[in-house]
């Protein structure tokens, strides 16, 4: 049952025959070791070793297609061979065995082989007889490879007259006997490549009416003879390469009808017979590489005018004799490399498609070059001494130019110039400065690939990066250390992607390559239809080590130019738009003025000035320095001991390591209002008393965004500034100084009230003149009325009215309201109907009081109506300028009368107008639109 399935498991797994598992039985062969492999088993003979060593003396393997059997330790051939019937195989191969058996047949009967069609041998010594094949008859390929092979007579293969294919490929000094292959009509393939042949015997083909392909390359003949392939009528490929061949008659190819390849590189070759390629109708490809002497004429292939393929590359060509191509009306690629042409040569190939001109000495290529290969689809100029290309490759069919290993710089005019179709232009190791030089508008519709490698660019601008359709361009190993990258400038149609590599550049990791380092970075995470080749491989100049993908952009910066400013190095810093001011480490003693000048072309939107570790001792004062626009600010380590302002617009302050011991109210109060997200004032002699409340308080309110738990009070290292409460440290100082402070408000208040118990009236102007208050004086009540005031005069004193007192009362910074006749009376009403609105309307009324006021009947009746109002309203309504000379004791009784009750200001005297303004009722309350009141007339309506 065991048995059973075991055999069923090995014919599942191994896909082997019944039959030949069945014959893996060690009581059939004592001798040999017998196990399964796929597709079939093998004996190892002798048997492994007890240490289960897989290496016996010789192994025979069977599958269902092959017989090997292989020797191992270079040991003769077995003397005995495993018990096994095979049958039907289709290939008989005997490898590594010093001796081969007698004769093949004993192998055959031994394992009743049927149906043989291939026997190899590889690394044998043998020595075949005639009969060796004998029993061979359907065998049509037999395989002679790196053996020490000889031969005992000529009719070795007599046996297998069916045979298709010989191969006898490198063997060790073989020679050939006379008849070797006679009756082998049917062999279509005959490999004798690096045997040692030195002759081919005499009609050794004659019989090989089917012969198609004869490899005779890597061997010794020096002599072909015009018999030596007679009878090959049905030959299509001849190989003589690599042999020491000097001459060919003229006669030697006259049966090859059929031949369409002939290979007769690197011999020796000096000439070529008229009449040598006269019957090879057929030839395609005609391979004449090195032969270093060879000297050509024209019309020497005139009559194979079905080539296609010319190679005569490394003959030390000078030039191409005239004609030398003629009728060539199907020649499509020419090899003209590694010769010592000058210039490129005149060729009339209108079938051209490739041309291979590298490894010349051309220096320059000239316009009309190409002009009669009007199928030219690539040219390869590589390693010449190309400087100037003038217009040469206007071909509407050229698509590959390769001009790699030159010297070409820059040409007057485009080397793509009139080009439409190129896709491939390959200039590496050449000494290009500027992608620009390359190509042009026209040209980059087709263009694939750009090789510009080992050349001398500096600087890769994207901006030129204008194609329509795919492109890959190899910049690697050149000196760029900037691309100027601009994404605002990037135009790429939707279906283009251009694929860059700049391996091995001098790339710098500074501002200049700031948006080339983030589209790279960004190029990581998500694609793009710019791509920078292998970028994992991309390094700093500065820091081989460092990857520019693992570059932070806040680091990508540049040191301006300043050879006049020595205090100060300025530093331009793209990713946040900042200008750094570094004069840190200066020795500095004041503070440097920023120079604007030299950041002027430069587009910011913040300075970042570092200070620290100088010697600076007092704080900045203002804006003079032009530090108006810093919002970073870092001062640490030095011997600051005050700071009276700040720049408005700060966001980062450091003042650590300092000898500040207190922050005044203007600094704590500009703190508290500013944009600061990070303060440091740690380690600095702070007092812990009542200068540093505010301080205290700003600590506590923004505690997150400084180093709180490192600001310590000098006398008390224990304890923290932000711990403390004012009523911690201020109580000292409220009980020594409280009676001080009394004191100290108690003498001007009693004075005062001395001095208003004299003279109130006075005493109330001098306070006002001081302070600007209306002191002991009750607000107004009628601020609901339209006008401050309303002006009474003589029309006989406008002029002094309109041009003096109503444009300086209207023109302060707040202006009052006046109520004047010809500007606020209704036209119309009647006089005393408009005098009566005029006085209720208004706060107070101004008497302009003059000779020609005491000559005016109207004026005189303004007074009364504002008189008897006030004395109504029991309030000081009249205001009284005395104008001119005015006789006091000419005036009526009534107006008389109210001027020795009440004050009045003089026109001309010192004070007037303060005088005027403190009469007049306090600005800033009244009912009003936008701070004026309604027109006179609108209360009529």
């Amino acid at each position: 049952m065991n048995i059973s399935w075991s055999l069923l498991l090995l014919l599942v797994y191994f896909d082997v025959s019944v039959s030949i598992i069945m014959q893996c039985n060690p009581e059939l062969n004592p001798n040999c070791e017998c196990f399964p492999i796929e597709q079939g088993i093998s004996f190892q003979c002798p048997p492994f070793s007890s240490t289960l060593e897989r290496n016996g003396k010789f192994s025979v393997t069977i599958t269902n297609t092959k017989l090997l059997i292989s020797c191992h330790e270079n040991t003769t051939f077995p003397n005995f061979l495993p018990n096994v019937t095979v049958g039907e195989i289709d290939r008989l191969k005997f490898q590594g065995c010093d001796t081969p058996p007698v004769n093949i047949r004993t192998i055959i009967q031994h394992f009743s082989l049927k149906a043989v069609k291939v026997v190899e041998f590889h690394n044998f010594v043998i020595d075949l007889s005639d009969d060796y094949f004998e029993g061979l008859f359907d065998v049509d390929r037999i395989k002679l490879a790196s053996l020490n092979l000889s031969f005992q007579g000529s009719k070795v293969f007599s046996e297998v007259p069916n045979l298709r294919n010989l191969n006898m490929e490198m063997n060790t000094n073989l020679r050939l006997k006379e008849g070797l292959f006679d009756n082998l009509t049917e062999l279509e393939f005959l490999n004798l490549m690096d045997d040692d042949l030195e002759e081919i015997p005499k009609d050794a083909f004659r019989d090989l009416k089917n012969l198609e392909l004869l490899y005779l390359g890597q061997n010794h003949l020096k002599i072909i003879t015009n018999t030596t392939f007679s009878g090959l009528t049905n030959l299509r490929k001849l190989g003589l390469a690599n042999n020491q061949i000097e001459s060919v008659p003229s006669q030697a190819f006259e049966d090859l009808i059929n031949l369409k390849f002939l290979d007769l590189s690197y011999n020796k070759l000096t000439e070529l017979p008229a009449s040598v390629f006269e019957n090879l109708k057929k030839l395609e490809t005609l391979n004449l590489t090195a032969n270093l002497g060879l000297k050509l004429s024209g019309y020497r292939f005139a009559n194979i005018t079905l080539l296609k393929t010319a190679n005569l590359a490394r003959c030390r060509l000078e030039f191409l004799p005239e004609n030398l191509f003629q009728y060539l009306v199907n020649l499509e690629d020419l090899n003209l490399s590694g010769n010592r042409f000058k210039f490129v040569p005149m060729l009339n190939l209108s079938s051209l498609k490739v041309l291979n001109m590298d490894d010349n000495l051309i220096s320059w290529v000239n316009k009309s070059a190409l002009v009669y290969l009007t199928s030219l689809e690539k040219i390869d100029l590589s390693r010449n001494q190309i400087r100037k290309v003038f217009g040469s490759f206007s071909n509407d069919t050229l698509k590959k130019i390769y001009m790699s290993e030159n010297k070409y710089c820059k040409s007057v005019t485009n080397i793509l110039q009139g080009t439409t179709k190129v896709e491939t232009l390959d200039l590496s190791f050449n000494c290009v400065t500027q992608v620009d030089d390359i190509f042009t508008k026209n040209n980059t519709r087709s263009l694939k690939t750009l090789n510009l490698s080992y050349n001398n660019i500096t600087t890769f601008q994207v901006k030129n990066l204008k194609w329509t359709k795919p492109i890959d361009i190899n910049l690697d190993h050149n000196n760029i250390s900037f691309v100027r990258f601009n994404k605002n400038q990037l135009r790429l149609s939707s279906s283009t992607n251009v694929s860059v590599s700049l391996l091995s550049n001098p790339l710098r990791c500074d501002c200049n390559n700031y948006d080339f380092v983030q589209h790279v970075q960004k190029q990581k995470k998500e694609p793009s239809k710019l791509t920078f080749l292998e970028i994992d491989n991309l390094k700093c100049f500065e820091n081989e080590n460092k990857n520019i993908l693992r570059v932070s952009p806040s680091l990508l910066t540049c040191h301006l130019n300043t050879p006049n400013v020595t205090e100060c190095g300025y530093i331009w810093r793209p990713f946040d738009n900042s200008m750094v001011v570094n004069c840190s480490n200066r020795n500095l003693t004041t503070f440097p003025l920023i120079d604007q000048d030299i950041m002027k072309s430069y587009k910011f939107n913040q300075t970042e000035l570092h200070l620290e570790r100088n010697q600076l001792t007092d704080g900045l004062f203002g804006n003079d320095f032009g530090y108006k626009n810093v919002t970073k600010l870092y001062l640490s380590h030095n011997k600051i001991k005050s700071i009276d302002w700040l720049p408005p617009k700060l966001e980062v302050l450091n003042l650590d390591n300092n000898e500040l011991s207190y922050l005044n109210f203007n600094v704590v109060n500009i703190l508290n209002h500013s944009n600061l997200v990070s303060f440091v004032f740690s380690h600095n002699p702070w007092k812990c008393d009542c200068s540093n409340a505010h301080f205290t308080n700003f600590l506590r309110n923004f505690s997150k965004k400084t180093d709180v738990q490192k600001i310590h009070c000098f006398n008390n290292p224990e304890t923290l500034l932000v711990n403390l409460h004012p009523n911690d440290f201020c109580w000292q100082w409220t009980n020594d100084y409280y009676y001080i402070i009394i004191l100290i408000i108690f003498i001007p208040v009693t004075l005062c009230l001395v001095l208003y118990h004299i003279n109130p009236r006075k005493t109330k102007f001098y306070l006002y003149m001081i302070s600007g208050r209306r002191w002991f004086q009750p607000d107004d009540f009628d601020h609901h009325k339209i006008y401050d005031a309303f002006v009474s005069y003589s029309h006989k004193d406008e002029d002094f009215v309109t041009k003096t007192l109503v444009p300086t009362l209207e023109g302060y910074q707040k202006p009052y309201k006046l109520c004047l006749h010809y500007r606020n009376w209704v036209p119309g009403e009647l006089i005393t109907t408009n005098i009566l609105n005029s006085v209720q309307d208004s706060r107070r009324t101004v008497i302009v009081l003059s000779r020609n006021f005491l000559e005016s009947v109207w004026s005189k009746m303004e007074f009364r109506v504002a008189h008897a109002h006030a004395m109504r309203e029991k309030r000081t309504r009249l205001i009284v300028i005395v104008y001119g000379d005015v006789d006091l004791e000419e005036v009526g009784e009534e107006l008389k009368t109210y001027m020795k009750i009440n004050t009045y200001v003089k026109w001309g005297d010192s004070y007037f107008w303060d005088k005027l303004r403190y009469a007049l009722p306090r600005k800033g309350r009244a009912s009003s639109d936008g701070g004026y009141r309604k027109a006179c007339h609108i209360s009529y309506t």
